[in-house]
């Protein structure tokens, strides 16, 4: 049992970010042809790989709650807290994300033009350095962020 939810949580990791750099990569790539049929295409796939990552992070949540009782770590434990509060973080990057090309989908039927390309890229990003340090602290089973948790 114990095997198969750390297969399901390391599948549902790797698929949340996977997903988010095809899904920036391609809405990346129709940007710069500058055609309002393939960036709106892009765009609707992309929604489509949400769909895909939000049961993923819902398994996610899921997994990492119940292999964390299975392995007996107490929820206080500062690098699991971290990762929690880290992966919320990504979750809300998602979200924004989100919410940027909902916004330039709906726009691009009227113009070429894509809204906030930097601000976009720049989530992207922020999200792939925030799962670095996920996997980071659930390798060494610490965090060099543990000063966020003082005083908790």
């Amino acid at each position: 049992m114990l095997e198969l939810i750390k297969t399901i949580h390391l599948i549902a990791g790797t698929m949340i970010l996977g997903l988010s750099i095809a899904s920036i990569w391609y809405v990346r790539s129709s940007i710069r042809q500058n055609d309002a049929v393939v960036l709106r295409y892009a765009l609707l796939v992309s929604f489509i790989y949400d769909a895909i990552m939000l049961f993923a992070i819902i398994f996610q949540y899921i997994s990492g709650f119940i292999l964390s009782n299975l392995l007996q770590i107490p929820h206080h434990t500062p690098w699991l807290m971290m990762a929690y509060l880290v992966f919320t973080i990504v979750v809300l990057c998602c979200l924004a994300s989100f919410v940027i090309r909902m916004i330039n989908y709906k726009k691009v039927r009227v113009s070429k033009s894509f809204l906030y390309p930097k601000m976009l890229y720049t989530l992207h990003i922020f999200m792939i350095v925030l799962f670095m340090i996920i996997i980071h602290d659930a390798i060494t089973q610490s965090t060099y962020l543990g000063f966020l948790l003082k005083g908790w």
